[in-house]
């Protein structure tokens, strides 16, 4: 008869053992990829934390994504066993643990059922404590704040990859304010964003989540460069509470509102200037396209904010290698339909639509 292991907490987890068993949440998940090459993947990587508030970092190589990775969508509750534990020495450390989890051949995943976590996963650090330097740089932190000062994307075609930077300034709600700055992708869709609503009269919050400080004459929070989201007026908790005290502070009869200063002028780099050319296609929004009686050809610049999952005009997609369509077949010992991937060999049942 084998011998049943417990569960362990994460912060336990060392390597003086070789059989463990944790009852985890995926909280963060990311594809680590070549610099540059956002095709090039090495491995797939996250956060897992307990019911504690534990936390940890694992990883899938990646031959081995197309067995495990469906299974540690964000979100997720899972049973995890027959893992490696590895010296966590990587340069940028999204947790403070000094051990991570590597997944191999043998590794069992099993989906466990919801639970409760007793700390705040999120790590909300005060500006006053970034502006004195009480955070250290080594530290991974979360900001939310109002959005008060923004320029226009900047783009560096000296290097071999163009990097993208935009730079910001956030204001908590007593109107202390932290200078930001995002680099890459997350610049590209923080620009595309307030291309959008930026001569709106609402609140832009943003949220930035696994971020560092960094000594830029003085210091300027950065996205890190694994593992970091931007969260733009979602309807995620942190961004609700801060708007309910932005609310109250507004309410104070000495509160001053931050003056908001927008230059997000046009960007040569953008990929939308190529359908916005106004001398050749008028550019409406939805408004005034439902007043539109004469054919003609138009742009509407917008986002997607859902699919009609009964037009048929989009196809399923690997989530995995992200370029390959899926096959949808019946899986016999799940008793239900899943989407499979004859390419890189990912079985799951959410499929990207494109």
């Amino acid at each position: 008869m084998s011998e049943v292991v417990p569960f362990t907490l994460l912060n336990m987890i060392n390597k003086e053992r070789s059989v463990w068993k944790v009852r985890v949440k995926v909280i963060d998940e990311w594809k680590k990829t070549w610099f540059g090459k956002p095709d090039s993947i090495l491995s797939y990587e996250f956060i897992l934390v307990d019911f504690e508030g534990n936390k940890i970092r694992a990883m899938i190589y990646k031959n081995l994504m197309p067995f495990f990775a469906h299974s540690f969508k964000e979100g997720a509750f899972v049973d995890l066993s027959n893992f490696e534990v590895k010296l966590h020495d990587d340069e940028y450390k999204l947790v403070h643990h000094e051990f991570k989890i590597n997944l191999v051949k043998k590794s069992i995943v099993k989906r466990c059922q919801p639970f409760n976590i007793l700390r705040d996963i999120y790590n909300f650090v005060e500006f006053k404590d970034m502006q004195e330097w009480i955070v250290s740089k080594d530290d991974v932190f979360d900001v939310v704040g109002l959005l008060v000062k923004v320029t226009k994307m900047k783009v560096d075609k000296e290097t071999e990859v163009d990097k993208k930077s935009i730079e910001f300034e956030l204001a908590d709600a007593s109107g202390e304010r932290i200078r930001c700055k995002l680099w890459g992708g997350h610049a590209e869709n923080l620009y595309k964003s307030l291309e959008l609503t930026y001569k709106t009269d609402v609140d832009v919050i943003l949220m930035l989540h696994n971020c560092r400080l960094k000594d830029w004459e003085g210091p300027q929070v950065n996205n890190q460069l694994w593992g970091f989201k931007l969260f733009i007026n979602d309807s995620v908790q942190p961004i609700v509470d801060f708007k309910n005290a932005l609310a109250s502070a507004r309410d104070i009869a000495d509160y001053v509102k931050p003056v908001i200063e927008i230059d997000i002028g046009k960007n040569e780099t953008s990929s939308l200037d190529k359908y916005t050319d106004q001398t050749k296609y008028p550019a409406y929004v939805l408004d005034d396209v439902r007043h539109i009686e004469d054919v003609c050809t138009f742009v509407v610049r917008g986002w997607i904010h859902s699919f009609n999952d009964n037009e048929g005009w989009f196809q399923y997609y690997c989530s995995m290698c992200e370029k390959n369509k899926v096959l949808k077949v019946y899986d016999v010992e799940e008793m239900k339909y899943v989407y499979d991937c004859r390419v890189c060999k990912w079985t799951g049942d959410d499929p990207i639509k494109k």
